[in-house]
């Protein structure tokens, strides 16, 4: 693997508390991965996932993720630089008048 990242441990370890990750693949639970560690991992956590998985790979799980938290989806959208309306998790404010 590249920068030194051979597991889930080296990304963010720590976010993944309630989760067995010595059975967490790089590649193939990166659905899983991202999104956990845009949601619960320090921010330069955050950014060496974006740097490790890519952009484009991190913007396309976290708009499709329908469950992602209101901070997830506002940190993926400034770090990201991806519309709010493309994440299937946003909900735009309402207006109470």
């Amino acid at each position: 693997m590249e920068n030194g990242i051979h597991s889930v441990a080296d990304l963010a370890g720590y976010a993944f508390w309630d989760t067995d990750i010595t059975k967490l693949d790089l590649n193939k639970d990166k659905q899983i991965i991202i999104p956990r560690i845009f949601e619960r991992a320090k921010l330069d956590d955050v950014l060496n996932t974006i740097g490790f998985y890519g952009i484009e790979a991190c913007s396309s799980i976290l708009s499709a993720n329908k469950y992602l938290s209101k901070q997830a989806v506002y940190l993926s959208h400034l770090l990201l630089s991806v519309p709010l309306v493309k994440f299937k998790a946003y909900a735009p404010p309402r207006n109470n008048l």
